[in-house]
Parts: structure tokens; sequence; C-alpha cells
């Protein structure tokens, strides 16, 4: 449960004051104070993490000021244990009443005043492209998405409102419009304890991979829908010298893959080429020097020089070792031509079957080793990076625990980033969290609970050419790009 604890006063605090009357009386006219949580007609009701604060006038050993435990009890010495979680004031102090007075034989007229001074309020937290990212206090246990996006400041120019992910204390997921919802054309979703709603920005990428100064996705500008090869290519610093000046192939979303002359394009003795979002440029190795990539859940992912003879089981090697949330049952080979294969692995290391070990590896292979369907990554300065085995409710403390720790003497830890896939072809959202005040307990910063897939990177204070290279966006490009070939 995600609360937010606040003190009222004043007309906010809870009053009730029962004053017992004459001896004769069987229940004291009592002078009451009660909140109406908003809602004139529904009165407050007691909740775990309240504060009360019992007083019977004149009688200072029967004060006591008590929290509400998380089970909804407290304990109090006319009436031991007792729960009062969803009680209303009034409810408890006609049992405070019978403990005390004549009916528990303690005090003959006790005048009895009970205090709720402190409320748990319910808090859902929005975060994303809004103006101030954080918690949001819900008064009467419930508020519309809508409202939300007004409590924390309004959405950023480059938000995407058509697309908001509202993740349900309960461990539920709905994607919502809430666009339409703020022009009156949907009905409205309400945040409720413990909810998160994330605003993803509006965001198109185009892929590179292959033999290209910077791989992984390139974000296309706030309402473009395209970009042309030329522009992309200074994106990325341009044609290397140990690639294929004459061949390159576009991956499109759809499907399809053109194979085009690169130069021809650029010299305009070929037409112009755009790639819409959801492309990827392959830039192919020069013919002359041929290599091949290993990457996914391996220690040392790259691209190698190809070798003649070379197997998979070398190819492997050379990528060092396999990460523990490799799925060795389902490792890919896309071939140069975009034609792919699967291999199971698992009787090679087993022993069992040697013989799929000595699979060719031909120049221009990519091998892809996946993780588990449920497996997130840490990347960056950490211990050891690599992908790991998800499990329920794990947190990023957790996880960076489970990477070795932050490596603080290099980390920018103010930085820390979750790169979070929601569902296939969406683009990804980053939250971003400062890892000194999340690992000091600092209240006010969100140690956000992991999904299967996220991926968790830790920067370094320099920015170096191998931290651009190794940026969480790269690694979601490339294996989101080759899983999408092989139709997952």
């Amino acid at each position: 449960m995600h609360t937010k604890t606040v003190v009222r006063a004043g007309s906010f605090a809870i009053v009730l004051a029962a004053i017992i009357g004459s001896a004769g009386s069987c229940r004291p006219d009592a002078q009451t104070s009660v909140p109406q949580s908003h809602d004139t007609a529904t009165p407050y009701r007691i909740a775990p993490g309240d504060v009360l604060s019992i007083e019977v006038v004149g009688y200072e050993e029967w004060d006591q000021s008590t929290i509400v435990r998380p089970d909804g009890r407290i304990s109090y010495r006319a009436t031991g244990e007792i729960e009062v979680a969803g009680m209303t004031v009034e409810q408890l102090r006609e049992i405070l009443y019978d403990a005390i007075g004549p009916g528990g034989r303690h005090l003959k007229s006790p005048r009895v005043v009970v205090n709720v001074t402190t409320i748990q309020m319910p808090t859902a937290h929005v975060v994303g492209a809004v103006v101030r990212p954080g918690a949001c206090d819900l008064p009467r246990g419930r508020r519309s998405a809508k409202q939300a996006i007004s409590f924390v400041g309004g959405a950023l120019e480059e938000a995407d409102l058509t697309r908001v992910v509202v993740h349900r204390n309960a461990g539920t997921r709905e994607v919502i419009d809430l666009q339409a919802q703020m022009a009156g054309e949907a009905a409205d979703t309400y945040l409720h304890d413990g909810d998160q709603m994330v605003v993803p920005k509006i965001e198109r990428f185009v892929g590179v991979i292959g033999v290209a100064g910077h791989s992984g996705q390139i974000a296309l500008e706030l309402g473009q829908e395209s970009i042309s090869l030329s522009e992309l290519l200074v994106k990325v610093g341009g044609i290397p010298s140990d690639a294929d000046e004459d061949r390159a192939l576009i991956l499109r979303a759809d499907g399809a893959i053109d194979d085009f002359n690169p130069s021809a394009v650029l010299r305009c003795e070929h037409p112009p080429v755009e790639l819409l979002a959801g492309d990827v440029l392959w830039v192919l190795p020069r013919p002359d020097k041929e290599f091949f990539t290993v990457t996914g859940a391996v220690s040392s992912s790259g691209r190698f020089e190809f070798q003649e003879e070379l197997t998979l089981a070398d190819a492997l090697a050379l990528a060092g070792q396999l990460s523990e949330a490799a799925d060795t049952g389902d490792i890919r080979i896309l071939r140069a031509d975009g034609h792919g294969s699967t291999v199971d692995i698992r009787p090679l290391l087993s022993g069992e079957d040697t013989d799929i070990g000595r699979l060719p590896i031909q120049p221009g292979d990519i091998v892809l080793v996946p993780v588990h369907t449920e497996a997130y990554a840490v990347l960056g300065a950490v211990t050891r990076p690599g992908a790991f085995q998800w499990q329920e409710d794990m947190t990023l403390i957790e996880a960076l625990a489970q990477a070795g720790g932050i490596r603080e003497e290099i980390a920018l830890m103010s930085d820390v980033t979750i790169v979070r896939q929601m569902s296939p072809g969406e683009e990804p959202i980053i939250l971003t969290v400062d890892a000194h005040r999340l690992l000091r307990g600092q209240p006010d910063t969100e140690d956000y609970v992991l999904l299967p897939d996220d991926i968790v990177y830790v920067p370094t204070k320099k920015k170096t050419l191998r931290s651009r290279l190794d940026t969480p966006l790269t690694l979601l490009g490339m294996g989101a790009t080759l899983l999408r070939l092989f139709g997952h």
C-alpha cells in the first residue's frame, strides 16, 4: 500500500466529545464533532495508520495516544486488544464508554474525548511526462485520472495522453485514453490507493543495427513520422570505414526487407530512402572484412571478426558466460539475408549432444541469446551487470543488490533509470530515480516494483563512448528488433 501521513488540524481534526450526564441515564448526552470525508452523507471510518487520542477528563491515567496497527487493532487498558479499523468515531466512543463507565465498573461518570489527530491518507502516484511527478492524495479514497493530472501540475507538451498506463495496486494493468476522458468522450478512470499512473511521451523511433557508429533506437522529433537515410546517417556518425558502402538493408515494421545501395542514395543516383517509425536500418560489414555478432544474455556481447570454420559453440565462448536468465532453449541465429533459425543448446550444455555446438556461423550472422519471458536486466555502473530472473514484488533496491550493488565511485547516482517496455510496438517508458535518496530511505523517493523485461541502467559520471553505446535504449532497440523478426 502506498500511503502518505497527513496531520489534520482545526476543521480537519476528527473530534468526538462525549459527556456522561446524570447517573440514571443509560447513555450520556454527547457533544460530537465528526468529519465527513468530504461527502457529508458518509461519516469517516478509522483506518490502519490513523493516530487516535483518547482522553478521560480528570483521569490522566486513562489517557492514551495510540496508532491503529496494520491489522486494524489497538490496545487500550479498559478493552485490551480491540479492532477499530472500519468503525466510525461514534461507534468507538460507545465501546470506550461501556468499557470505562458503569458497564466496565471502572469509573462512575467518565467524560470521554476521542480525537483522530492523524489520518492515513490514501495515495496514488503519477509519473512520466507530467510537470510534478509524484504522490497524489486521494481524499475520498479515489480520484479521477484527469483530476490526478491536474493535481501534479498537468501534462507536459510532449505527453501522449492517448496511451496512459494505470498499474493497479492489485497487480493488474490497463491502458486508457486520457485525452478522450478529458474531452468528455470516454468514461472516467479512477485511481485508488496504491495505484500508479504512467504518462508516456509521444516518441517514435527507428532502429540502427550492424556496423554503425551508434546502434540502437533513434528518436524521431515530436510529430515526425519518418526520417531520411541521409539525416539518419548524420545522427549515427555516418557510414564507418568497415561498413559495406554499396549494400544495406531496411527491415520494415510490416516485415518487408528493402535491399539498397546507400552510397548511390547519398550521391542522389538512387531515389531518396525514407525510414518510417518502427523501421530498422541494418548496416552490413565490408565484404573484405567479415564479422558476426553475439548479443543478449551474455557477459561480453559485441561484434567479432569472422574466422573460417567458426561454430556456434565458438561464437558463444567468445561472448563470455551465459547469464542466469538466459533462455538456452531458444537461441536465435539471424542470417545476413534476413532468414533465421532457432536452436536449443540445453543438450549441448549438459553434454548429451555436442553436435549442436558444431552448427556453422556465417559472416554477418547475429546470434541472439534471449532471456526468459520473466526476466529483467541491470546494466551500467554495477558490480555484476546482466540479466536476472524476475520475481514477483521485486523492487529496484533488490534488483541493484542482485547485481552486486552500485559502483558508487563511478556511478551517476542521481540519474538511475528504469526502461520499461509496456507492450510490443509501444515506446518505452523512462523512470528516473535518485539512488542516493532511495538507498537512504528518503520517503519522497519511490522504490519502484519491477516488471518483467524492465531494464535498470546506472549511468557513469563520465560520458565515454562506451557509455553512450551502452544506453538502455540501445539494448532495448536491438533486442526488440530481433525479437520482432522472429515473430515474438
